[in-house]
């Protein structure tokens, strides 16, 4: 009897959908139903219901092969009742690849085809999270036909790319076929060049690059005008291009610049970022002293989530009368009034000292 509900149609799911409005109380109660009555269904179902696409994970990071197929199946037919329920979605997370830790019916992910048609299924679309493993060509970039399905999503503003190595072949292609895209996150070992014959039709306003890469290439063809920047230390030299845009400013320093002239030439550029307002500074044992001097006057939000010296911190909030909000995760203070003179600097300047875990003394 169970093994049968997997070969019926969603018709609990779809006939719920089409009788409750999507902001009716009673959405969690269809749920429950749903997942109760159809549970070969129930994943897709809770996708569909809470409007993000997630298909089920398996062992290890293996996402179900059958999972994506059913999601095909239920969004991408082309029916009435197939483009009422694409409608819903808002969100979309999927793998595409081969899961290199798992081997079994199981290891393929979704396909580049699969995911065109759930891309052109799904008109209300905002948001697409890919994490890439193990593609090769050809079956690593959209083809003519599937380039046609995602052309111009009417919808489509933030995406995120996550690559088990080199950036994925995808990227260029989607900055060109999505001129709305507003938001790009991209994880990778490194960045290609940009194609030629690809040229990035958007225009990003926010972007976030884990990379060992120089992200310069990526903001001059799609991002010359971009508000949010998050990068390592070590390709900070980017800014140059965008400081005149540039007004929320994330830096991974887990690894440190490879030189003084380096840190002094981004220094510089720190301080040519005329628009610049709020900074974070992550992810390393000390936060670099010369780019907190650096920073332009116009900054009045600072957040650094890594060590800085009391003292340094105090100098800096009198030389900078702008800064007003500034949070800090560990302290080092070489005396005790080390601490005691920095928190009456932040009073007499009016500036919100807030989330500091523990004052050391070295």
């Amino acid at each position: 009897m169970t093994s049968g509900w997997a070969e019926l149609p969603l018709e609990l799911l779809l006939q719920s959908l089409e009788t409750f409005d999507s902001h009716s109380e009673q959405r969690y109660p269809v749920l429950l139903a749903c997942a109760l009555v159809c549970r070969p269904w129930a994943l897709c179902a809770q996708a569909i219901l809470f409007r993000r696409v997630i298909p089920r994970v398996g062992r290890y990071t293996s996402i179900s092969r059958h999972s994506v197929n059913q999601l095909v199946a239920v969004l991408a037919t082309e029916t009435p009742r197939a483009d009422f329920l694409a409608r819903h979605v808002h969100a979309m997370g999927l793998h595409i690849g081969i899961d290199v830790h798992y081997r079994g019916d199981d290891e393929q992910h979704a396909d580049l085809d699969s995911l065109s048609r759930l891309l052109k299924a799904c008109p209300q679309l905002r948001e697409l999270s890919i994490t890439q493993a193990a593609l090769a060509p050809p079956g690593n970039v959209f083809n003519t036909y599937q380039m046609q399905r995602i052309r111009d999503h009417p919808s489509m503003v933030r995406l995120k790319l996550k690559a088990d190595c080199n950036p994925p072949a995808i990227m260029y292609q989607l900055l060109h076929a999505w001129p709305g895209l507003h938001e790009l996150d991209i994880v990778a070992w490194t960045l290609s060049p940009t194609p030629t014959n690809l040229p990035p039709r958007c225009s990003l306003k926010s972007v976030s690059a884990a990379t060992y890469g120089d992200p310069s290439a990526l903001l001059a063809a799609a991002a010359p005008d971009v508000k949010r920047l998050a990068c390592g230390l070590n390709s900070l030299g980017c800014i140059s291009r965008i400081s005149h845009s540039l007004k929320e400013l994330t830096v991974d320093c887990t690894y440190p610049l490879r030189t003084l002239g380096d840190e002094a030439r981004v220094a510089d550029m720190l301080a040519s970022c005329c628009a610049l307002e709020h900074v974070d500074f992550q992810c390393a044992a000390i936060c670099p002293a010369t780019l907190l001097d650096a920073l332009p006057a116009t900054v009045t939000w600072l957040r650094i989530q890594c060590t800085v010296n009391a003292t340094l911190l105090a100098n800096l909030l009198r030389r900078r009368p702008n800064l007003k909000h500034v949070e800090v995760d560990m302290l080092t203070v070489r005396f005790r009034h080390d601490y005691t003179d920095l928190r009456q600097v932040c009073a007499s300047s009016n500036v919100r000292l807030s989330r500091t875990q523990e004052v050391v003394a070295v």
